[in-house]
């Protein structure tokens, strides 16, 4: 990255831009937060797809770059200040592992997921959810995801474990145990 300056944010509460902007925050870059309200629909706006023709948030600005998806946002600003060490190193299955994990959650688990809780009743929606559970399970190092510093996985992780109900985490003892940990280390309450 040539400058930790230049960022730019198009953000709305609540979603997946909060992820990237609790990795700003906590990089302590400055950036520009361009408010969307998607309930008014200004994700779709003309002015709004030119930077982003699907028509979603986030998108992150850096300069001329423009990037779409929250993975890719999280894990470029990872590596905005390499002395941070939020990512591991490069050749190492801790690299492996992060990214598959950030590859798997917003395109197999957060879908598949998504749509078991919208219908709940449906036969492999309880599949779903354990499957997506086991995953995290089998990977998680502890006492963060990776081993015994936290990286960027560990911000965009956290971000979609919130949504679960403690009951649900409870079958997974590591897991449930590693989401109350972030939850101490991670605020969400304003992203």
């Amino acid at each position: 990255m040539s400058t930790l300056a230049d960022f730019t944010l198009y953000h709305s509460p609540g979603s997946r831009s909060g992820r990237t902007k609790m990795m700003l925050d906590l990089l302590a870059l400055p950036y520009t937060l361009v408010p969307m309200d998607m309930r008014a629909g200004e994700h779709k706006d003309a002015a709004y797809l030119a930077i982003n023709p699907y028509g979603v948030v986030p998108t992150l600005k850096h300069g001329s770059r423009v990037i779409l998806e929250s993975a890719a946002q999280v894990m470029y600003l990872a590596e905005a200040d390499p002395t941070r060490a939020l990512a591991p190193p490069v050749g190492t299955p801790e690299r492996a592992t992060y990214y598959e994990m950030f590859v798997l959650a917003p395109s197999v688990i957060e879908p598949t997921v998504g749509h078991a809780w919208r219908h709940p009743d449906a036969p492999e929606s309880a599949k779903a959810i354990h499957r997506a559970l086991s995953l995290y399970d089998q990977r998680f190092t502890g006492p963060y995801f990776l081993g015994t510093a936290m990286t960027a996985l560990d911000v965009f992780l956290h971000w979609g474990l919130r949504f679960f109900p403690e009951d649900v985490l409870e079958e997974f003892s590591r897991i449930a145990r590693y989401r109350r940990h972030m939850d101490q280390q991670l605020d969400w309450s304003t992203y």
